[in-house]
């Protein structure tokens, strides 16, 4: 008997405990309809975590937990990126220079010491080149605008004056149709798409002067990269100390695959563009070339982006060599000789000794993510387009890689 009044009154609890959590998950969704005006991620990711705090132990809540964490952090370094850019920058920058901090440290060097001599250095180069080179840069990029128009109109005069319709009267085309087509719409169309071409180059220099020397003078970089630099160690240690325990070696270990890839990408794209933008500067001044400066200091730019920016130089520069004197055919042969020399000199010599093969990719599938992220991001995909898919193949080949391993091991288990 007391048995059976027992089962009863645990029946009786657990359907008042069911109708009590049933009431209060639905007054806790009509009251975050109503909140839903004022509801913010800082709610929500509060409410996640007291949730589910108590059941952390459990794989799903955990992982549940810190995908809300990762979601949350993209939500709110998206909403201040405007805000992060000057640390963002100094943080990159305290990467790239750290290798060169490390050495002097094994030399008995203070980091500090180190830090500050650098830093003072590379801001002082900075400074040097947008008194000295920036106004420079600009006029000349003014000049290359100047002389579009007088381009477009010398072409379509020699068009006139040449064989090309006699060669396409005998292919039996409707050469009166195309006469009138390059005399009247493509002169107005190629003058339109090189002036936005250009011009758009002109307001991107020009812009990055303006940040750059904003910047500068409000001294976030420099001061702010200065301590990420000094106490760069510090800061790896702080970002390992959030990892949670169980994958930590796992994680530490594809950070470092990642830092090998992204440290060689950066280190070595940066010197593999300056290098060619001074051998461009210096063939183009050689070859006679107008504007040889403003067209080196693009190739090295450019050359971030691999084939576009090729492309995109080589037009560029031979369009400034057609208009840059006698001898006219020479200049342009040049041009062409100098920039396709200079790819191939990039890819069997520079690339391999000062990139390294660790971000060697296919070129069908480099072009293919040069248009996905230029798609998606614009000219920062293809900025980052590199080395992201270099990261996304390593990672995909050390997955395999430890597939492989697991597999081979349950059957030699086996």
């Amino acid at each position: 008997m007391m048995l059976k009044d027992t089962e009863h009154r645990d029946g009786v609890n657990k359907i008042s405990t069911t109708i009590i959590l049933v009431t209060g998950i639905t007054f806790l969704f009509v009251l975050v309809y109503l909140m839903l005006p004022v509801l913010t991620p800082f709610v929500l990711l509060g409410s996640v975590l007291f949730l589910f705090y108590p059941f952390r132990r459990n794989q799903y809540i955990s992982r549940l937990m810190w995908l809300t964490a990762l979601l949350f952090i993209l939500w709110f370094s998206s909403s201040l990126v405007g805000v992060l850019v000057p640390f963002i920058i100094a943080f990159l920058l305290a990467y790239i220079l750290n290798p060169l901090v490390n050495r002097l440290e094994m030399k008995n060097i203070p980091r500090w010491i180190s830090s500050l001599v650098i830093m003072s250095g590379f801001m002082g180069a900075i400074i040097l080149f947008f008194n000295l080179a920036m106004p420079i840069v600009l006029n000349q990029f003014q000049g290359i605008i100047g002389n579009i128009s007088g381009f477009i109109v010398s072409t379509v005069d020699s068009l006139k004056q040449g064989t090309l319709y006699d060669s396409l009267r005998q292919t039996g085309l409707p050469v009166d149709s195309i006469r009138d087509a390059m005399e009247k719409e493509l002169p107005a169309r190629l003058e339109s798409i090189l002036k936005s071409l250009l011009e758009g180059a002109f307001s991107l220099i020009s812009s990055i002067s303006i940040i750059v020397t904003q910047l500068l003078n409000i001294v976030i970089i420099p001061f702010v990269a200065f301590y990420f630099l000094k106490d760069f160690p510090t800061v790896l240690h702080t970002i390992k100390s959030f990892i949670p325990e169980q994958q930590k070696e796992i994680i530490t270990d594809y950070f470092i695959k990642i830092d090998e890839v992204l440290s060689d990408y950066l280190r070595g794209a940066i010197i593999v563009a300056i290098i060619q933008g001074i051998i461009s500067t210096i063939v183009l001044s050689i070859l006679g070339v107008k504007y040889a400066l403003v067209l080196g200091i693009m190739t090295a730019l450019l050359d971030f982006i691999p084939y576009v920016g090729l492309i995109i130089s080589m037009i560029v520069a031979t369009i400034a060599a057609m208009f840059s004197g006698d001898p006219f055919t020479g200049k342009v042969i040049g041009v062409i000789i100098m920039y396709l020399s200079q790819k191939i000199f990039e890819n069997t010599i520079l690339a391999p000794k000062i990139i390294g093969e660790k971000v060697g990719l296919h070129p069908v599938l480099l072009i293919i993510s040069l248009f996905i992220f230029a798609h998606f991001l614009g000219f920062v995909g293809l900025l980052i387009a590199v080395p992201t898919t270099a990261i996304v193949v390593m990672l995909v080949k050390l997955w395999q890689d430890k597939k492989i391993a697991t597999s081979n091991l349950e059957n030699n288990s086996v």
